[in-house]
C-alpha cells in the first residue's frame, strides 16, 4: 500500500520536470474481499487522494448473486468514516438484475462511479450502455471515469461518452461539467455530491 504514494511521487516528479500542469493523486480500487479485511490504518492508505474519505470498492461483475454481506461491509466503512464509491456499476450482473439494490447503497451514503466506454458502442455491450444510462436518467452517478489502463486500447479520453450524454439525455454542459468535475472534486474534499436534477 505504501507503495502507491512513492509511484504517484515519482510521477508527479516526472509531470512537474517536463511543465505537464497535472496533478497527479493517489488511489486504489479495493476488492470486497480485501474491504473487508482492511485494519483502521490502512484505509488512508487506500483511499481516494490517500485522504481517508472515499474507497473506491470493486464488486465482483460476473457474479449471479453478490454477496449478503455487502450493506454490511459498506455501513461498518461508513461508521470508519469512509464512505463507498462503487466501482463500474453498470458492469455489475447482480445490480443490473436489481437496481433497487444500488438505490439503497446509495441512500445509505454510497456514491456511484461509471466507465466511459460502457457508454460508447453496442454490440455484446449494449445491455451495460443502456443499465449505464438508466442510472443517470435516476441521478445515480456520481462519477465519470475512463478507466484508463493504457494511453491507446484504454485511454483517458471522456469525450465519446459525454457525446453520448448529450446526445441520449440531453444534459447540459453545466451537468456534465458536475459529473467530471464538481462532484469528484467534493468526494476529493470529504463532501457528499446530491445530484441536483436526480429524478429518483
Amino acid at each position: 500500500m505504501e507503495e502507491i504514494a512513492a509511484r504517484t511521487a515519482d510521477l508527479q516528479a516526472l509531470l512537474d520536470h517536463h511543465a505537464v500542469p497535472l496533478q497527479v493523486l493517489p488511489g486504489a480500487e479495493v476488492t470486497l474481499g480485501a474491504a473487508r479485511e482492511l485494519r483502521q490504518e490502512q484505509l488512508p492508505l487506500v483511499t481516494l487522494g490517500q485522504r481517508g474519505r472515499y474507497l473506491l470498492l470493486e464488486l465482483p461483475e460476473d457474479e449471479d448473486a453478490l454477496p449478503d454481506d455487502l450493506e454490511d461491509v459498506v455501513a461498518r466503512l461508513g461508521a470508519r468514516g469512509v464512505r463507498v464509491l462503487v466501482a463500474h456499476a453498470e458492469r455489475i450482473r447482480d445490480l443490473a438484475a436489481d437496481p433497487a439494490r444500488l438505490g439503497r447503497l446509495i441512500a445509505a451514503g454510497a456514491r456511484t462511479q461509471i466507465t466511459a466506454r460502457s457508454l460508447v458502442g453496442g454490440g455484446p455491450r449494449e445491455a451495460r450502455r443502456r443499465f449505464a444510462l438508466d442510472l443517470l436518467r435516476r441521478g445515480w452517478v456520481h462519477d465519470l471515469a475512463s478507466d484508463a489502463h493504457a494511453t491507446r486500447e484504454r485511454g483517458p479520453d471522456l469525450r465519446p461518452a459525454i457525446g453520448t450524454i448529450r446526445e441520449e439525455l440531453g444534459w447540459t454542459p453545466a451537468a456534465i461539467d458536475w459529473l467530471v468535475t464538481d462532484a469528484p472534486e467534493a468526494m476529493l474534499a470529504g463532501r457528499l455530491p446530491i445530484v441536483p436534477w436526480a429524478s429518483a
